[in-house]
């Protein structure tokens, strides 16, 4: 079983799709969803997941029939949606904060920049003007 992205939104619909691989006889498939057989009208390999209802808090398998033989073959490893929302829910926060502390070190970074620049203005003089100064303050 297959899903064609990794990353789902609570809005979003997911369809999964379902293969015997090695085989080219035409089979139908039963989809399962947290054990229990899913009512389906079209029997094929794919299965439209849509938001709500539970539906991304699940975990799906699938069976492929072949009707020509009596022959089917094993249950799919489920896949759990749930872990995927939740990876992509995580992905997000870490996104927003890892801009947050970009945002929150160039803030400080530039702040440091800035007071320094302002204290090497203050501080670069040419020698004989800090003398003249003093010479000056000194004849008064």
């Amino acid at each position: 079983m297959e899903i064609g992205w990794t990353e789902i939104f609570n809005s979003d619909s997911l369809t999964l799709r379902c293969e015997v691989l090695g085989i080219s006889a035409e089979w139908n498939y039963t989809w399962y969803r947290d054990g229990e057989q899913i009512p389906r009208d079209h029997p094929g390999e794919t299965l439209t997941v849509r938001s709500g209802n539970g539906s991304y808090q699940s975990e799906y398998k699938c069976r492929g029939i072949q009707s020509e033989h009596p022959t089917q073959s094993k249950i799919s490893e489920g896949i759990l949606l749930a872990d995927e929302f939740y990876r992509a829910v995580e992905n997000l926060v870490r996104m927003f904060f890892s801009v947050a502390v970009l945002i929150f070190l160039s803030v400080i970074v530039s702040d440091a920049f800035l007071r320094r620049m302002r204290r090497i203005k203050m501080s670069c003089r040419a020698p004989g003007e800090e003398r003249d100064q003093t010479s000056q303050l000194n004849t008064s």
